[in-house]
């Protein structure tokens, strides 16, 4: 392998690079040089050796994984920012890695060197956190109720189609507007909105409060709220359980 090393001082480059905690592989032309331990243990292969006899690495990756990663490698001295590509272990289970190819001189030649973190579960946890956001926003457009998020100086961040049409609005907007704009408030309890906010500061919930709200056409109609104070996020999710006129 010392042919394959990309100085004369072949073992303390080896030395190095096999303790990286992250996976090195350097390929030309899907050929690999040099792998470390981290990317062989990556793909599933025993150690280092069994990666390198093991042929060309394109069938480790997502079909043109590697064409395009090695389109994109800048020369080492520039700053290149991680890629994600899909791959495979030898096992056939599927993985997600964050890439970050680079060209490198390396022995005979230029050839590409690539950082290789395993980031399966971390995207993994992404989708499911965007599959749960999705749900809550279809919850959020569709629920019968109204729904919305206030600040505790009374802003209304979020409204969803429900508490719209319950004010007599066609907007998020001009809901917002009409809780803490210039025109006045939706409370017709000029301290109305103080109240709570003190209540929810202390208990942090209201449940089944029951308050007067002036609709855009000036009727007035009783709600019946139920909010939940959230610490340190950015406003109070609070469902309108029920209105009464």
């Amino acid at each position: 392998m010392n042919d394959a090393l990309p100085t004369d001082d072949g073992g303390a480059f080896r030395h190095l690079a096999d303790a990286l905690p992250y996976g090195l592989l350097v390929h030309r032309e899907f050929q690999p040089l040099y792998a470390n331990p981290a990317a062989a243990a990556m793909f599933g292969f025993d150690d280092a050796a069994a990666l390198l006899t093991a042929g060309k690495i394109d069938k480790l990756f997502a079909e043109g994984a590697l064409d395009r990663l090695s389109a994109l490698a800048p020369p080492a001295s520039a700053a290149n920012a991680d890629q994600s590509v899909s791959a495979r272990r030898l096992d056939g289970r599927p993985i997600v890695l964050a890439v970050r190819p680079i060209e490198v001189d390396w022995s005979d030649g230029k050839a590409i060197a690539i950082t290789l973190v395993d980031v399966t579960h971390q995207e993994s946890a992404d989708l499911a956190l965007r599959d749960s956001e999705a749900s809550y926003r279809r919850l959020f457009e569709n629920v019968p109720n109204g729904v919305f998020r206030i600040t505790e100086e009374g802003e209304i961040l979020e409204s969803n189609p429900a508490l719209i049409r319950m004010l007599g609005y066609e907007d998020a907007d001009a809901v917002g507007l009409a809780f803490s704009g210039p025109d006045g408030s939706v409370f017709v309890d000029d301290d109305g909105w103080a109240k709570i906010a003190e209540r929810l500061k202390r208990d942090g919930r209201a449940r089944d409060h029951e308050v007067q709200w002036r609709c855009r056409n000036g009727a007035i109609i009783w709600v019946t709220l139920n909010l939940t104070a959230v610490p340190g996020a950015s406003g109070t999710h609070s469902p309108l359980k029920k209105e009464r006129l």
